[in-house]
């Protein structure tokens, strides 16, 4: 019997979408609410409250959001909320629902929100906010490969001379 270790391991991505972080120069909001999308409160109340967070990575599958340590504490894991996110100023905007995955508390007061989009594939609706999310994730994939390569060329620029 022989055994044979590997000489190197790497790591793959357990996703079953590709994911995105929103670009530093660019903007994301998100808007939601308990419920479905289709029970956005008309305003925002002690009892119908409307949360924002700036959402910080996306996917077709969900999304994670920095939002107020509080948020954290008034969703339930596994509510459904209703969600309206917008792509910069004037940008595309998509209405969805989603279900409430994890929350992590940081040190500055925010806490980081994960969200797991609910039925997208199901209605025409569901399906152009997807064809927008796509879109927006193989935009900041670019962006990002772009940055990569110039500041590549930077630093070897900046080590030879």
């Amino acid at each position: 019997l022989a055994l044979n270790c590997p000489t190197h391991m790497e790591r793959l991505q357990r996703r079953a979408y590709f994911r995105a972080a929103v670009p530093e120069n660019h903007i994301v909001r998100v808007s939601f609410w308990l419920g479905g999308r289709d029970s956005e409160p008309t305003g925002t109340s002690p009892d119908r409250p409307v949360w924002t967070a700036v959402v910080t990575d996306v996917s077709a599958g969900g999304f994670q959001a920095r939002a107020a340590e509080d948020v954290a504490m008034a969703i339930d894991v596994g509510e459904a909320i209703g969600l309206r996110m917008t792509f910069g100023s004037g940008g595309d905007k998509l209405y969805a629902d989603a279900q409430f995955r994890h929350a992590d508390i940081l040190t500055d007061g925010k806490s980081l929100l994960g969200f797991q989009f609910l039925g997208l594939a199901q209605t025409n609706d569901g399906k152009a906010a997807l064809r927008v999310i796509s879109k927006k994730v193989s935009e900041y994939q670019r962006l990002e490969l772009h940055a990569r390569i110039h500041g590549k060329k930077m630093q070897a620029t900046a080590q030879a001379s």
